[in-house]
């Protein structure tokens, strides 16, 4: 006390977005988490060609999140032109909404809506990140994420929110290695 006008506002923005996204009990949009084992194996090949793939079957319906470090890539599969990022989301987070999320998509020529990741190679809160794939999921049948190997010891949104994961690798005996252990990392934070 005394409450700050702006405060209040952002509160009450946050509050009415949770509250619409736990009123919709209907149909949710299922989430794919693609990501390398290590570098260089084709993980955003891999996650662009499964977004093309099941935005074919019902095109505008599915989106690809780019959440790939340091830069984003996936856009030069597409020759995609765009002028948000999921940053500039994050950056007024109280706004997501509907509307706001569809503004900021880049659409490609197939229907394929885009979500691409900035420049700068920072990493969303995972607050920020929880209400955008929460967002895009009420919004779209199917989300894409590309998404690097997590360096972090917690697991990321991305892949705790996953409905399916997918996991590029290399039968060579490191990258072998590096999946196991990520798959192991991966069952002992969240079992299901």
């Amino acid at each position: 006390y005394p409450v700050e006008e702006n405060d209040f506002r952002s509160a009450v923005m946050r509050t009415a977005m949770r509250l619409s996204l736990g009123e919709d009990e209907g149909e949710k949009g299922k989430i794919f988490t693609v990501l390398g084992a290590k570098s260089g194996l084709g993980a955003s090949t891999l996650a662009v060609g499964l977004a093309c793939a099941l935005n074919e079957r019902e095109p505008g319906r599915t989106a690809l999140l780019d959440l790939r470090r340091p830069f984003g890539e996936t856009h030069y599969f597409l020759d995609l032109s765009f002028e948000y990022t999921w940053a500039d989301l994050a950056d007024d987070i109280s706004r997501l909404d509907a509307t706001y999320l569809r503004s900021a998509m880049a659409e490609h020529s197939s229907g394929l809506h885009v979500l691409p990741g900035p420049s700068n190679g920072d990493r969303p809160d995972p607050h920020a990140l929880f209400l955008i794939i929460e967002q895009l999921r009420h919004n779209y049948d199917f989300v894409v994420v590309d998404t690097a190997h997590p360096l972090d010891e917690d697991l990321p949104k991305e892949i705790e929110l996953a409905d399916a994961i997918l996991i590029a690798t290399q039968l060579t005996l490191p990258c072998l290695a590096r999946t196991s252990g990520l798959m192991d990392a991966i069952r002992s934070q969240d079992p299901d």
